[in-house]
């Protein structure tokens, strides 16, 4: 969708605005998929002996048809992140 606006005042001058690109709307949220978490606690030392640690893997994927994705983020901790936009 295009966008022209005009405004023009009481000595008749005027000021037109158009968008050189279209503006995209877009009804449908980002697509969140194929995610994978695995935690691993052990680990063996380059001799075999199993030492405590910890390790967490995770992978994911976005996709959003309409408008593309500007950003995506993880976040790891104890406690739910609840983000309001």
């Amino acid at each position: 969708m295009y966008v022209t606006v005009t405004a023009e005042n009481h000595a008749g001058l005027k000021t037109i605005f158009q968008t050189m690109s279209p503006i995209i709307i877009d009804h449908t949220p980002p697509v969140i998929g194929n995610l994978t978490v695995y935690i691993d606690d052990t680990e063996e030392n380059e001799t075999g002996v199993v030492v405590k640690g910890k390790a967490l893997f995770a992978s994911w994927s976005v996709s959003d048809r309409e408008s593309n994705i500007q950003y995506c983020s993880c976040a790891v901790g104890m406690l739910l992140c609840v983000r309001v936009l």
